[in-house]
């Protein structure tokens, strides 16, 4: 076998290749035909551009490199967000994967990408010492059945959830999501595309408003059914009030009682709105890490606490 690691975009059946040498790690208990297929049918895995590394003719690693643009302190920074890195385990401790994010950073970085960012499965200190800077990433949980009461909350008792309805809805929730997140120092900006993109990712997700009785609009929640838990993919409440934000999550709460669901949470911010209602705690996995692609771009303090409200529907 060549010794030399030949590395470029994949062909179609170099993608088919990368996606049967990940069911080891990734199968999702499917046999490998049906993991490959599920791949090559998903959004996300369609999104992406594929990189392999090859011995002669064999794909031996790869990673999925998929198009992000990022808010960093009020401007618009495209990016790159890794995913599926993955080597043959009978070649792992050869340098494979790092060979892979040296050749992809310039090659996304001349096409306009500024920042990197990953969800890291493994020991963190890999990509620490490729550059990449560990950011605040944790998950809060509650039991339906005895949800932990909220303590100095402001409950409001007119408000409710009502299922998103109609086109002028689904502008709405693009403005609120900007007027809540999109003025961190950190966050993922969503174009109209992108919006289009998560739908086809979940389509089975509900996505709820929270309205007065008098039907004004207060914030969202998209929630998706994992097995038993009922999982917060995405929300957000007018002006990052974390008093409607709290009363938004007792709403998500409850629903899970009314279906039954063994949990609800998810990706959640480490803070008192949060706790009052969530088991929240570090995330073992998953853990979102950043890199700079350029020189005028620094990662700092106020970005990195940012970082902590990424939402696990932007998860790649």
């Amino acid at each position: 076998m060549p010794t030399s690691l030949d590395i470029h975009v994949a062909s179609a059946a170099e993608r088919r290749a990368a996606h049967a040498n990940c069911h080891d790690v990734w199968s999702l208990g499917l046999p490998v035909d049906k993991h490959v297929a599920r791949r090559e049918a998903s959004p996300l895995h369609q999104r992406a551009r594929w990189i392999v590394g090859c011995l002669g003719s064999q794909v031996v690693c790869a990673l999925a490199s998929h198009p992000i643009v990022l808010r960093v302190h009020g401007a618009s920074v495209p990016g790159m967000a890794l995913a599926s890195v993955h080597t043959l385990a009978s070649l792992r401790g050869r340098g494979f994967a790092q060979q892979l994010l040296a050749w992809i950073e310039p090659f996304e970085h001349a096409r306009g990408a500024r920042v990197s960012t990953l969800f890291c499965d493994i020991n963190p200190g890999f990509y620490a010492r490729l550059g990449y800077v560990l950011c605040p990433s944790h998950e809060g949980w509650a039991v339906p059945a005895a949800p932990r009461p909220p303590e100095n909350i402001d409950e409001q008792d007119d408000t409710r959830l009502v299922p998103l309805t109609a086109d002028s809805d689904e502008s709405w929730i693009r403005a609120i999501y900007d007027s809540d997140h999109g003025r961190r120092p950190l966050a993922v900006e969503r174009p109209a595309d992108y919006w289009r993109h998560l739908a086809a990712r979940f389509p089975n997700s509900e996505c709820l408003i929270m309205t007065t009785a008098a039907g004004e609009r207060l914030g969202y929640v998209r929630v998706h059914r994992v097995e038993n838990d009922l999982v917060i993919l995405d929300h957000a409440v007018e002006g990052g009030d974390d008093r409607l934000r709290a009363e938004l999550w007792r709403h998500a709460i409850a629903l899970g009682t009314r279906q039954e669901a063994t949990r609800v949470g998810g990706w959640l911010p480490d803070g008192p709105p949060a706790q009052a209602l969530f088991h929240v705690e570090p995330r073992h996995d998953e853990i979102t890490m950043v890199k700079p692609l350029d020189d005028r771009i620094a990662i700092d303090a106020a970005i990195v606490a940012a970082s902590a409200w990424v939402q696990e529907i932007d998860h790649v």
